[in-house]
């Protein structure tokens, strides 16, 4: 039996930041499996990978 994930309304707000900072993690480090460079990765193409706004990136990491 699978273990179902917990619904974003039940969850506080840092445990909300942190799952929407690991899907964008998670999504990045997707594209890199499929032979991609981190260097050649996109935010856009990130976040479009997990299926979010390109600004939910920004929210989540620094600009440097």
């Amino acid at each position: 039996m699978a273990i179902a994930a917990p619904r974003k309304d039940s969850l506080s707000r840092t445990e909300r930041k942190d799952l929407t900072r690991n899907s964008l993690l998670q999504a990045a480090l997707q594209l890199m499996g499929e032979g991609r460079s981190f260097t050649s990765l996109g935010i856009r193409e990130i976040a479009r990978e997990a299926g979010m706004v390109p600004n939910a990136f920004y929210r989540h990491f620094r600009s440097t």
